[in-house]
């Protein structure tokens, strides 16, 4: 039985990072790039690293995507 590859993608407002894990959680590879702050940045971004992953991993690797957000509390004023 081969290994399964996972990706996670952190999505983040400064930089994008990626990381490699094998099928037992291990860290194999992780990448950090900054990008410009526009969705097609961001977009060719996330492609590069899933595409420099699964050419590592010689595989299509299953991948999660985390974007933080924010939490707006509602005020009484």
């Amino acid at each position: 039985m081969s290994k399964k590859f996972k990706i996670g993608i952190d999505y983040g407002g400064t930089k994008i990072e990626g990381i490699l894990l094998d099928d037992n959680g291990l860290q194999i590879e992780r990448k950090r790039y900054s990008y410009e702050k526009n969705y097609l940045s961001g977009i060719e971004t996330v492609k590069k690293l899933v595409g420099e992953f699964d050419k590592l991993s010689s595989q299509i690797c299953t991948v999660g995507l985390g974007i933080p957000g924010f939490h707006l509390r509602k005020v009484d004023w």
